[in-house]
């Protein structure tokens, strides 16, 4: 199997923190970079998989180092990716954060492709709207939704203000223009 790193950049940088702090971040650091050297030479770590599997991420392996940190791997297609290292709390808010991760490699292209499958969740109802309200004022959409929280779907102040704003009159381009904007500030907020 052929040991990738999906965004080397950070993993890196967690592995450089884990050395740089001493103590059991050195020995963390020393354990992972030998579980990956013997990951990349073919030698079988199951002794050092963790007891419990996971289910947020399929095909996702952890690995135990010492001082309750983990190395998160997924191992799928000939290829083990690299994902996170961490302690523990770090590693389940990551893969609470990364829930659905799939990872798929063309091995003509050398290309991969990250997507995020969601699991099947309990509909909620759909708002409905408040006929009482109706008026030829030109109220925004989202504030004729009886019952409906904005704050449930867009945590940030400025854009769910800017939602909230949007009615008849808002032009095609405003609306493009905030919606980059809010794409940009999602992707910048992992989110």
């Amino acid at each position: 199997m052929e040991v990738v790193h999906l965004n080397e950049s950070d993993f890196r940088k967690a592995m450089l923190k884990l050395r740089g702090q001493g103590g059991v971040g050195q020995r963390v650091y020393a354990e992972a970079a030998r579980i990956i050297t013997s990951l990349r030479y073919g030698v079988d770590e199951l002794n050092k998989l963790t007891n419990h599997g996971e289910s947020r991420i399929k095909h996702c392996k952890k690995y135990d180092l010492p001082g309750a940190h983990r190395l998160v791997t997924v191992q799928t297609d000939g290829f083990i990716y690299l994902l996170f290292v961490g302690d523990h709390q770090d590693v389940d808010r990551w893969l609470d954060h990364h829930r659905g991760l799939v990872i798929i490699a063309n091995k003509e292209s050398r290309r991969l492709s990250v997507t995020y499958v969601t699991e099947a969740v309990e509909r909620r109802p759909v708002p409905q709207q408040d006929f009482a309200k109706a008026t030829d004022e030109d109220i925004p959409y989202l504030k004729r939704l009886k019952g409906f929280d904005i704050s449930e779907f867009v945590p940030q102040g400025f854009y769910a203000r800017q939602l909230l704003s949007i009615s008849e009159d808002t032009t095609d381009d405003a609306i493009q223009e905030f919606m980059e904007a809010l794409i940009e500030w999602m992707s910048r907020s992992g989110i």
